[in-house]
């Protein structure tokens, strides 16, 4: 008898320590639910609408601006326009396919990666991405048209 006594003690101490972690758990789990609609920044999780920094060190990230023999004008978000320099070193690619230099349009957001043309003042563009085209009147943000037909954010 006195076997199975602290058999039935274990078994019960047992299930009190797993109730006492689940509850415990469920807590957890109601207070982060309820200081998140309390204080949503708090938790420090979403992206910063200044995520990528404006002095994006030697490339560009916007819009192309025109586009001339080897070279395009990029205006990027602080409106400054940047001129990138292609030769036939230049990864040119959009999504993971690679295009042409004569298949870049106008309007068109790229990201440009490369290194300072000190004599020149631009940009010796070493990989140009690009990311699709925004449609100006959709929002006042616009809204981003994928090359590929993929996912895209609408603001709606």
């Amino acid at each position: 008898m006195k076997g199975g006594r602290s058999i039935l003690t274990g078994i019960g101490i047992g299930a009190a320590l797993a109730a006492l972690i689940f509850a415990a758990f469920f807590f957890g789990i109601f207070i982060g639910r309820r200081e998140n609609r309390f204080f949503p920044y708090l938790g420090g999780r979403h992206m910063y609408r200044d995520f990528i920094p404006k002095d994006f060190g030697h490339g560009a990230i916007g819009t192309i601006e025109s586009l001339g023999e080897n070279t395009i004008v990029v205006r990027d978000r602080t409106d400054a326009l940047k001129t990138v320099l292609v030769d036939n070193q230049t990864q040119i690619r959009r999504g993971h396919t690679g295009i042409n230099f004569s298949d870049l349009k106008k309007d068109e957001q790229v990201i440009v990666l490369g290194d300072p043309e000190e004599k020149e003042g631009a940009i010796k563009a070493k990989l140009i991405r690009v990311m699709g085209s925004f449609d100006k009147e959709a929002t006042r943000s616009g809204t981003l048209r994928l090359p590929h037909g993929g996912f895209g954010f609408h603001k709606g």
